[in-house]
């Protein structure tokens, strides 16, 4: 999980958050996006080196007189930067990856990545998509404001689809307001369920070719369905690029409480981001294990094969 700045959007940053009285444990911090570039996690910098041990030798171990010399000492004792020579015109190859960038023409709806610059409204930085105990039935709109960048998503249910046609109309709803219409590359959605449900009635081949033909007929999107016995994780989960939420009774059309965790602002962001791979990490074992079939029961579906970019930077 890396961090993309530029040493331009550090000093705006700077700037614009004011003298803060930071000392040298970094304790202090006024915003959310400050949190998160000393939280651990790998930063990426247009900043040299040579030029980042000079200036830490020149601030000293004392308290600083803003964020960007707090940053630069966190570098150099943390040690978990290296030097990438980007322009603004940054590839993006990593859609899980944050992008802090000065006066920068990406936009994070065509990738589904978070992506900040200096045309941006930086104090904010997502806190709205962090939610508890938003209470549902069938109108996902209730949902839109607190979803974040996203080009990709697992969901884990084992009861998701119970010959429940209502179930799958709720299914794409959810899809149809995490998917933004301008993003392009294809959306990637993988659902983890097991084929029996109460009583261990099966899900029929007929209903499963129905959420075939309607999954295909949504544009610009990827998916594959893994029908199984016993699921990786219990929990009835929704994972996307920035976040792990959940739905007590995912896609019912009753009331339910939906919940979600932005881990860019997150109170133990390395904590959180720990258990959000362990649990990418059991997902992907379970598909990379998938049989084709159990006995005569098809137990994979898509319309192509591809890996899910959730599991790009599973280890």
């Amino acid at each position: 999980m890396d961090i993309f700045v530029t040493e331009k959007f550090i000093d705006y940053l700077s700037k614009n958050e004011g003298s803060s009285n930071y000392n040298n444990e970094y304790s202090i911090s006024k915003s959310l996006i400050e949190k998160l570039l000393l939280s651990g996690l790998e930063i990426k910098t247009n900043m040299p080196s040579s030029y980042i041990i000079n200036e830490f030798n020149r601030t000293g171990n004392k308290d600083f007189k803003n964020f960007r010399e707090a940053f630069i000492h966190y570098l150099v004792k943390k040690g978990n930067y290296s030097f990438l020579s980007f322009q603004e015109d940054l590839k993006i190859e990593n859609y899980q990856s944050y992008y802090f960038l000065n006066n920068s023409s990406l936009n994070e709806s065509n990738y589904g990545v978070a992506a900040i610059s200096e045309k941006k409204e930086i104090r904010s930085f997502f806190e709205k998509c962090t939610v508890n105990s938003i209470s549902i039935t069938d109108n996902y709109d209730l949902i839109k404001d607190a979803t974040p960048p996203c080009s990709a998503m697992l969901i884990n249910d084992a009861y998701l689809f119970s010959n429940d046609k209502n179930k799958l109309a709720n299914l794409v709803k959810l899809i149809e307001i995490y998917k933004d219409n301008s993003l392009c590359i294809p959306f990637h959605l993988t659902v983890l369920t097991k084929y029996t449900y109460q009583n261990n009635k099966y899900v029929s081949p007929t209903f499963m070719e129905k959420v075939v033909e309607t999954l295909n007929c949504i544009k610009n999107l990827k998916f594959e369905i893994l029908l199984s016995t016993k699921l990786p994780l219990d929990d009835r989960l929704i994972l996307t690029n920035y976040t792990k939420g959940s739905i007590g009774h995912p896609f019912d059309d009753r009331p339910t409480l939906f919940n979600q965790n932005f881990l860019g602002t997150s109170n133990n962001i390395l904590r959180d981001y720990k258990d959000y791979f362990d649990s990418l990490s059991k997902f992907n074992s379970f598909i990379t294990d998938c049989p084709d079939k159990i006995g005569q029961i098809i137990t994979k579906y898509n319309n192509g094969l591809f890996q899910n970019r959730l599991f790009q930077n599973v280890r």
